[in-house]
């Protein structure tokens, strides 16, 4: 049961939020997105996340390739995202990190 100040809140929300179907052919059940809204508002709240969490381009790719699933989507569990993923992570970000510093090596001094 929604709080009707919640409920109030969640329909004066920002046009950026998470967009309001599930896939490009079927409309999302207005049960289901008011549901999915509080659950991701539970959240924010619980893990003291900032409220601007949802109006976030990493989140809003994060909801996109989730919908993209199709439903087959089961979150990776806590040994997961601190293990091979934070790794992949870390590299992936290491890459492009030092891809820049090389291409602007002599502004910066660097030598390979």
């Amino acid at each position: 049961i929604v709080d009707g100040d919640l409920a109030e809140k969640l329909e004066k929300r920002k046009p950026n939020w998470v967009q309001t179907s599930v896939s490009k052919t079927a409309p999302v059940n207005s049960d289901l997105k008011e549901k999915t809204d509080i659950a991701i508002v539970h959240l924010i709240h619980a893990r003291c996340l900032p409220f601007d969490i949802s109006g976030d381009a990493l989140f809003s790719k994060m909801c996109t390739l989730i919908r993209a699933t199709n439903g087959t989507y089961v979150p990776p569990n806590r040994h997961q995202v601190s293990g091979h993923l934070l790794n992949s992570l870390y590299k992936a970000h290491m890459q492009t990190t030092k891809a820049s510093l090389i291409t602007d090596a002599e502004l910066y001094g660097l030598t390979a």
